[in-house]
């Protein structure tokens, strides 16, 4: 809740603050048990489209919410913070498909959890992987079909390429893309994501 001046100036300056996927630097007061009041007000980035865009906001919503759970975990995340607005940015200017920026995100939400993605040998038994493979959301690491449990999600060749090239492509280079498969793709992270963070995490609607 925050309270503003009534002040032309500051509360045109001030209203872009109350105002969704707004980022820059707020100094405020605090005002009883539930308010605030700011005091100073830069604001650094608004991301207009993704206001105006249904698609792209409910897209930028997932995003927000994936790194708020993360967040918890960790006191002060600098990378985190900077991969949260990079994603910002390019879904807000870039010409992007829908959930690709966050299949991106997620893809590499997925490589962090393991020091090691291995599509060559079955974490499990050792033994040689050929396609499709499992990815065992346990421990995020790809298993055999043998080794394969309740908890593993299937991959075939075409996820795993498409899975690799996300994981190895910046943000800003994600328009170059043409996957065909994202939607599954970003099925399975989104269930490995809610295993591994919180079972309890819930996406927006499309």
């Amino acid at each position: 809740n925050v309270q503003v001046e009534n002040s032309g100036e500051n509360v045109l300056k001030f209203s872009l603050a109350k105002q969704p996927f707004t980022f820059g630097y707020f100094e405020a007061q605090t005002v009883g048990d539930i308010f605030y009041r700011l005091e100073r007000c830069t604001v650094v980035e608004t991301f207009e489209n993704l206001k105006q865009n249904l698609s792209k906001k409910t897209e930028a919503l997932n995003i927000i919410l994936v790194v708020k759970e993360i967040a918890q975990y960790n006191d002060t995340d600098t990378p985190l913070f900077y991969e949260l607005i990079t994603a910002l940015k390019t879904l807000n200017y870039d010409n992007v498909p829908n959930n690709l920026v966050l299949t991106k995100l997620l893809s590499n939400v997925c490589a962090v959890f393991t020091k090691t993605l291995n599509f060559d040998i079955c974490a499990s038994c050792q033994s040689t992987l050929k396609p499709p493979i499992y990815l065992n959301f346990e421990n995020n690491v790809f298993v055999c079909p043998l080794c394969k449990s309740k908890n593993c999600a299937r991959f075939t060749n075409s996820l795993i390429q498409s899975f690799i090239t996300l994981v190895k492509t910046e943000y800003a280079k994600l328009n170059s893309l043409s996957l065909t498969n994202i939607k599954q793709l970003l099925q399975i992270l989104k269930e490995n994501y809610r295993f591994k963070v919180s079972k309890r995490f819930k996406f927006y609607p499309e």
